[in-house]
């Protein structure tokens, strides 16, 4: 049984091709979502700029235009030099620390329970310092709900 060459590279050809076209409509279409984004920010700063600075300044539209234009450069900039670890170490805590709960079940083995509550879909585990854990709004709900 001889295997036809000419068939199998015609046929990665098409799925190539399928591919490639496949590939640059994605890119096209991500293109078109960039600048609509791009678009929506700068209404944005227009409107804004429009009613926060037009009892100041005076309601020219080109005054505006113009300031959103310089304006979305600046958040471009701001947003490359915001570090990373910054973002990541900012964080809010409302949630309850680790060892009070611990102390507040005596008979509590947390080696046990802490895995257990893993499982629960809503419980948030806090790694910030203190480290703790917090109950998502969709659980709080329910639970109010259920009492």
């Amino acid at each position: 049984m001889s295997m036809d060459y000419e068939a199998t590279i015609r046929w990665l050809s098409r799925r190539v091709r399928v591919l490639s076209a496949q590939r640059m409509l994605g890119g096209f279409l991500m293109l078109l979502g960039g600048a609509a984004l791009l678009v929506a920010t700068w209404g944005l700063c227009y409107v804004v700029s429009f009613f926060a600075l037009g009892g100041w300044i005076g309601h020219q539209h080109w005054f505006h235009s113009v300031l959103g234009l310089f304006v979305i450069p600046i958040l471009f900039v701001g947003n490359a030099r915001t570090s990373r670890e910054y973002l990541s170490e900012y964080s809010v805590t409302t949630g309850t620390a680790s060892g009070e709960v611990v102390n507040a079940v005596e008979a509590m083995n947390p080696v046990v329970v802490f895995p257990q509550l893993q499982e629960i879909d809503g419980v948030l585990f806090l790694k910030a310092e203190p480290a703790g854990l917090s109950l998502s709004s969709e659980l709080k709900a329910e639970l109010t709900r259920s009492e």
